[in-house]
């Protein structure tokens, strides 16, 4: 991808026991090194089914049978509450599965005597609990990120190892404390059944705007949001669309979700795929 400057092998051995009774286990995969010196190992998730979850609903760690597979990296930061934004892991879609991966961008601080991660750690063990799937992740970078980015340092670490994995279709990257609508999975679904491969939504914004907080998506700057948009991972890996092109010398950082559609949307056009592109204009997700 754009941005890397080299490879060599690294080994993951690790088997991690999900909560409700199956198997999270990682495999081989490259370390890569980033334009600016920071090291990043690609993370791989392999799911390996061992039965059905014990108890009332008995049913696989995720579906992986399902056509979709919809890998969601959900950035959180310190005292943040994830209560709300988990609520996705309970929608249900016909032929769409959503696997989220929490990602903590920011210092691991404690909160009453409790860090942060292991509060994250303890909410993914909840859901997992309550909806049967263990579909959600707390992932465990091997560096800190860098403050100056945002944490799409981080970003760029976690969207390039699940790429490399090759078990997720489509990805939707946002913060950890945006709340989805009960029928954000559905209506992302119906879209990806017509062919899109980018599809973009409505949402509701708490930064100041006048007269309303309802943003009708565009393919422009300052109408377009990280959480408001699904990409599929096929034109994620053929565009090269990175949210830290030039690593940590990349400008512009409060803007790095509009310049990454930007590259994802110059791709499509110049392939002459645009109308693969869907600004789905109703209200799918929410700031909080």
């Amino acid at each position: 991808s754009q941005g890397f400057l080299d490879s060599q092998p690294f080994t993951v051995n690790c088997i991690k026991r999900c909560p409700a009774g199956e198997f999270l286990s990682t495999r081989s995969v490259p370390v890569k090194t980033l334009a600016g010196g920071s090291r990043y190992s690609a993370l791989v998730d392999v799911i390996s089914h061992h039965g059905s979850f014990p108890g009332r609903r008995r049913r696989a760690c995720f579906n992986n049978e399902k056509r979709h597979q919809l890998c969601v990296i959900a950035r959180a930061y310190s005292g943040q509450d994830i209560t709300s934004f988990l609520s996705l892991a309970r929608q249900e879609s016909s032929n769409m599965e959503v696997r989220i991966f929490v990602l903590n961008t920011d210092a691991d601080s404690e909160q009453n005597g409790v860090r942060f991660t292991d509060r994250i750690r303890a909410l993914a063990a909840s859901s997992n609990e309550e909806t049967g799937r263990c579909n959600v992740h707390l992932l465990e970078p091997p560096f800190q990120s860098e403050p100056s980015t945002y944490g799409y340092d981080l970003t760029d670490w976690a969207l390039e190892g699940l790429i490399d994995s090759g078990g997720c279709t489509h990805f939707l990257t946002t913060n950890a404390d945006n709340y989805y609508m009960p029928g954000f999975l559905a209506a992302t679904e119906e879209e990806i059944n017509k062919g899109k491969e980018l599809i973009a939504f409505d949402f509701l914004t708490h930064h100041p705007r006048e007269g309303t907080n309802v943003i009708n998506v565009k393919l422009e700057r300052k109408f377009i949001d990280l959480g408001s948009f699904v990409t599929s991972a096929e034109v994620i890996r053929k565009s090269g669309a990175t949210f830290l092109p030039n690593g940590l010398a990349t400008e512009e950082l409060f803007a790095r979700d509009w310049f990454f559609v930007d590259k994802v949307q110059k791709y499509l056009q110049e392939n002459q795929r645009q109308e693969q592109i869907s600004l789905f204009h109703k209200v799918l997700y929410s700031h909080q």
